[in-house]
């Protein structure tokens, strides 16, 4: 009888992470992180300068968004402020939280896109690869925590709108 109340249990158990990891879209790499078998892989300059080049990519379509529809959440001068923050963090070498800052500017850029009536673009979209880069990453709130400390507030949608040059990207030399 024990048994079969164990058993009952690890089906329920195993029944309820299934169905988190299909509403998250993340079960092979939920698993794998839950069970210890998955790591971040090591995060390198040129992998770290990829996903930033991306997501400034996606910040300049959500500036047009913003422009054309003007509809200020100010999601767009938040995604600013995390991106030039990673752009920093970057220049000194710190690739991880580069790339978690980078990861939560990326946030902001889609959820200004959305409020202007824009559509996501596959360069919005975290890639597979990126996602790895993102395992263990810390929430939202601490990154938001880290930019205040720095002294980073962000500014108004309506002020970064009219700016041509950002400073969100990395050059080729960086």
């Amino acid at each position: 009888m024990q048994v079969a109340a164990a058993i009952m249990f690890l089906f329920c158990a195993n029944v309820s992470i299934a169905q988190s990891d299909a509403a998250s879209g993340n079960a092979a790499q939920n698993r794998a992180v839950a069970s210890g078998q998955m790591k971040r892989p090591p995060i390198t300059k040129p992998k770290t300068k990829a996903f930033l080049r991306r997501t400034a990519v996606v910040i300049q379509a959500a500036k047009a968004q913003v422009q054309k529809n003007k509809n200020f959440t100010g999601d767009l001068s938040k995604a600013i402020s995390h991106q030039r923050y990673a752009k920093q963090l970057y220049a000194k070498g710190m690739l991880v939280r580069a790339v978690q800052h980078s990861k939560i500017a990326r946030i902001y850029t889609k959820k200004a896109i959305a409020a202007n009536k824009g559509n996501e673009t596959e360069e919005s979209r975290f890639t597979a690869e990126e996602n790895e880069l993102l395992v263990n990453a810390p929430k939202d709130e601490e990154l938001t925590a880290d930019l205040t400390k720095q002294g980073l507030a962000p500014s108004k949608d309506e002020d970064v709108v009219s700016k041509d040059d950002l400073d969100i990207d990395l050059s080729d030399k960086e």
